[in-house]
Order: C-alpha cells, then structure tokens, then sequence
C-alpha cells in the first residue's frame, strides 16, 4: 500500500472512530455484517478496519477485583472500528470464555476455544466451528483458505498436535513448541524442542526442529550452541537465535550459511527473545534481566541493535517496512503510561494500563493500543472509567464496562 492511500485509509478510521458508541451491542446476523451484497464474498478482512474484542460486565462491577468474572455474568464483544457487531456470553453453557488467552481475530472474524474437562471446543462468531474429542489446551489458532489450524497440548502438558479443522496432521508425546505458527513462501511453518536425556539445558539434552508443512527438519547445530532461544524460516531462509560459548554476553544469530554476534558483551541475562517477521525482512526483540530487574529491551536486524536502557519494552508491534517499538508501561505511584511510536513518544496523563498483552495492533498507517482507565493509587468504587483504544491522534473511549482482550487491523 502506497503513503497517500495509508494516510486516506488513517483519517477515514479517525473520523469513524470520532464517533462514541451508544450502549449495548446491535446483535444482527453476522451474515447481513459480512457479506457484501453486490459480491456476497466476505469484508471481514479489509485493511481499512481497526478490529478489536473486549469483555464487558454489569454497569457498576468492580472487574478489576474479578477479571475474569467468576463471580458475575460477562460478555464478549467484537468491534469494528467502534461499532460493536458482535455480543457472545461468556459462560460454561454458552462455551465461551471471558480469558484473552482464548480469544483471536483472523481477517475480522473473531474465533473462541474452550476446553472442558472432556473436550475442547473451537467457535467463529459464536457457532462451532469443529471439537476435538479430548481435552486439549489451544496455544495458536491461524486460518489459512478459510481452514483453521490449531497448535495444543494435551492434559498432562507434554507434547503437542497439530490439526486442521480438527483433524491431527502431526503430533509428537514429548517436547514442546518454540513460538508459535507463521507462513511462509504461503507455507505454514513452527518450531519445536524435544527433550533427549538429562536434566541439563545443554543443546547436548535437546534436539531443535523445524515444521514446514508436514515436513519436519532437525537443526544441525555446532558444539559452540548451548540453547537455542528462537527458529523462525523467512523466504526459505533457515534463521535462529542462539546462546553460544562464541558470543560472551550476547546471542549468536544464525541466518542461513552467515552468522552475527548479536549484544556481544551487553547482554547479560535475556527474556523473551524471539524473531519475528517485518514484511520481508527479519528481526530480533527481546529483554534483559539484571539481578530482578529489567533493565533493557530492544530490536535489532542481523547487523544493527537498538537498545533503550530506561524503561522496559513489554511488547513489540509490526508494520510492514519497519519494526515499531511499542512501550505500555503503567507507574501505580504517578500513574503514567506513555507508547513510543518508533522514535515519537507520547504520555498519557490518565491512570490507564493495559489488561491483556494481546492489544497491541500496528500497520503502516499507526498503531493501535487497548487500555482501561484505572484509578491510580486505590479503587474508589466510581466505575466512570471507561476502556479506550488510544492512536497517535487520538483517544476513543468506549461505552462499555470492561476491557480489551484482542486488537487486529
């Protein structure tokens, strides 16, 4: 997408969003939202769209005591823009759950998993979708020419399946999955560690795999790797993140037959180090911990880092030609929250935070952030707050009473 077309598209959103929402939620049949008269093909998926899903209680409940409303009835509401289309409620008859965990929003369409103690149930727009005979715990959900592909574990927490509208294609009984599932080259691609023997971290007691498709590759690594942290493929290329006795304090970063010293000497104990794809290029985000602290956060190609040594980078977001660094940090003592739009950051004098790490969206017009107004040193029991999703022009509230849980563009 073009400049002048992205920034026609961002203040066509804005003016929408302008717009406060009226109570409630107008619950037509999904079909006369989706579905074009003129074409009958489905506009869930249009770039134009900011999409996002919350849970919402009673007016006057204190959710923050109970966020996931066990002791309250809770719904969850799917929006366009700021126009909610969508209510389901959350609850063990409806088998809709109110955790962020269970929620995902592909091209518009808001899909629900909910395990039982028997099976597990996979939702699009509230109707079901397929259910795995046994018990299961989704980690990933992606749809790919309207099929849906789940990563899980079963109950006892080792292993993983992959499915396909439910059906396996692959599982394994031991290991576990390393990230989560991606496409590439139209591919859909994961990665996963088994556990081959002994108790120590050693690349020694692990052996790295590579999903593509049905196709599984085992990484040949060298006797300098100790762990490997991420594996990600990009346009065929083979790219992983590594702790290696030939980088002190840092991360060798593998990327097909060329390897680069990432953080050497600056890093001394990282966190949630992974790679992600940005476009067609690659990056690098992660954080470091110092004693109980985190000091650092940070994103970096093969060959430059960026690093920013005051506040902590809780989550990173994409566009599609550059990486955008999103900082949501929340002081209970001043209140302060502030995002950081690639080198342009704002403050937000309001006692917001951000409830779910899913509600975070970016593409190349802004970005989007989820967040609840809260008050900032106790609760005053005066539920005027209001969740709102803050852009960099603007911050649109919403009429309801609860929080966002999922963001999407």
């Amino acid at each position: 997408m073009n400049r002048s077309k992205a920034k026609k598209r961002a203040k066509a959103f804005l003016w929408a969003a302008a717009i406060l929402l009226a109570g409630g939620c107008d619950t037509k049949n999904l079909g006369e939202i989706y579905l074009n008269p003129q074409t009958g093909k489905e506009e869930g998926c249009e770039e134009s769209h900011l999409w996002a899903c919350a849970v919402s209680f009673p007016k006057g409940y204190d959710w923050r005591k109970d966020s996931l409303g066990t002791a309250s009835t809770s719904d969850l509401l799917l929006f366009r823009d700021t126009e909610c289309i969508l209510k389901l409620s959350c609850n063990s008859l409806n088998r809709v759950s109110a955790d962020a965990d269970r929620h995902y929003i592909v091209g518009g369409q808001l899909y629900t998993v909910y395990p039982t103690s028997s099976d597990c149930i996979v939702k699009k727009n509230g109707q079901e979708a397929f259910r795995i005979g046994r018990r299961e715990l989704i980690t990933d959900l992606i749809v790919r020419d309207s099929c849906i592909f789940t990563l899980g574990t079963p109950p006892s927490g080792k292993g993983w399946i992959w499915r396909k509208d439910g059906q396996e294609l692959l599982q394994r009984d031991d290991g576990e999955i390393l990230g989560g599932m991606y496409t590439d080259k139209d591919s859909i691609c994961f990665a996963f560690v088994e556990n081959i023997g002994g108790s120590t971290t050693s690349v020694t007691s692990h052996r790295y795999y590579c999903v593509r498709e049905t196709e599984v590759s085992q990484l040949k690594l060298g006797t300098d790797i100790e762990e490997v942290l991420s594996i990600r493929m990009n346009e065929g290329v083979l790219n992983y993140l590594a702790v290696s006795s030939a980088v002190k304090n840092g991360v060798l970063w593998q990327q097909g037959p060329n390897a680069y010293s990432l953080g050497a000497g600056r890093l001394k104990k990282i966190r949630n180090f992974a790679l992600d794809r940005v476009g067609k290029e690659i990056v690098a985000h992660g954080f470091e911990l110092t004693g109980q602290v985190w000091t650092h956060s940070f994103w970096a190609s093969p060959t430059a880092m960026e690093t920013n040594t005051k506040d902590v980078c809780e989550r990173l977001i994409y566009c599609s030609d550059s990486p955008v660094q999103c900082y949501s940090w929340y002081n209970p003592d001043s209140g302060r929250t502030f995002v950081v739009w690639n080198a342009s950051k704002r403050d937000y004098t309001g006692d917001f935070r951000v409830v779910s790490p899913y509600v975070l969206a970016g593409n190349e017009s802004g970005y989007a952030i989820g967040m609840s107004e809260v008050c900032a040193k106790s609760y005053t029991g005066d539920l005027t707050e209001i969740p709102v999703i803050v852009t960099p022009d603007d911050t649109l509230r919403f009429n309801f009473n609860g929080y966002f849980t999922r963001l999407s563009f």
